[in-house]
């Protein structure tokens, strides 16, 4: 079967297909609303500017994955980004119903067989919440290398260039953030900065 061409003059196609993917990656490294907002439409604007070298869906997933990282780390880097300390009800709501309908903390961890978290199917709101705190939590690097590995099923090579990074370090990264979010679960979180 053939698959449909790609017009990446398309702005409703590409915003219909990636949109959601935008923002969510966005809100996970934001951990609010507006300022995923406000990344998301800063890509797109991007987009509209740099479309013509988009050659595939893939290059524009790719591209569109990139831009949204490198904006959220402009983000983070303005001096009047307001701080917070919770994450927006968005992301909670993402992380309790992900895409593919199953239990977002079962499918968090059972993609790895080092990673041994009790049955998260029967999760309290506590710990649920302790969840949403950890990930939070968790410094940019962790939090993109864990998102985009579980949520936007990037393999780690993918990741690795994604974050301009060795596949090496990827792979520590998803190992010291998964290990970080169990040490929350077993009572072991030493409260050093991350």
């Amino acid at each position: 079967m053939t698959q449909p061409s790609f017009d990446p003059y398309d702005f409703d196609a590409v915003m219909t297909r990636f949109g959601d993917m935008v923002y969510r990656l966005a809100l996970s490294h934001t951990g609010h609303r507006e300022d995923a907002e406000d990344v998301a439409q800063d890509v797109f604007l991007r987009y509209v500017d740099n479309c013509g070298r988009i050659e595939s869906p893939e290059h524009c997933r790719a591209w569109l994955l990139r831009v949204t990282v490198n904006c959220c780390h402009s983000l983070h880097r303005r001096a009047d980004r307001r701080r917070r300390a919770t994450m927006s009800d968005e992301l909670e709501a993402l992380l309790a119903k992900p895409q593919s309908g199953e239990d977002p903390l079962r499918a968090t961890f059972a993609n790895d067989p080092e990673a041994e978290l009790e049955d998260t199917a029967e999760l309290d709101a506590a710990d649920r919440e302790r969840l949403r705190r950890a990930l939070l939590g968790l410094s940019e690097r962790y939090r993109s290398a864990l998102y985009l590995f579980y949520y936007e099923e990037l393999s780690v090579a993918e990741i690795a260039d994604l974050m301009g990074a060795a596949q090496g370090t990827v792979k520590s990264l998803l190992s010291r953030g998964r290990k970080q979010l169990r040490a929350v679960f077993d009572g072991k979180d030493d409260g050093r900065t991350r």
